[in-house]
């Protein structure tokens, strides 16, 4: 995925108190995604989302090119497993459920 592969979602606050919709799509065409989230943070998150999952793809392949690299208390490789363990649960590769 990249961030050509998707419509950009836009976040609107609603009719009722601290609560927003996360529409797709253009002015013309717009489609909600989700309603009534009550908290502005996470929806934040959702509408940056897809960018992020973009993100982390890239950052993946950019780690994958290097060699392994000492991190805090772990290295570079560890990091991208972990990496390309979520990413294949997002896409719904070897998930396992919990």
């Amino acid at each position: 995925m990249t961030y050509a592969d998707f419509t950009p979602w836009t976040l609107r606050k609603n009719d009722c108190p601290e609560s927003w919709d996360i529409f797709e799509g253009d002015e013309n065409d717009l489609m909600l995604v989700a309603a009534d989230i009550g908290n502005i943070d996470d929806a934040r998150l959702i509408v940056k989302a897809q960018e992020m999952f973009a993100a982390l793809e890239s950052a993946l392949m950019a780690l994958n090119t290097i060699p392994r690299t000492r991190v805090g208390d772990t290295d570079s490789y560890k990091i991208a497993a972990e990496l390309d363990k979520v990413i294949a649960e997002v896409k719904g590769e070897n998930y396992v459920e919990s």
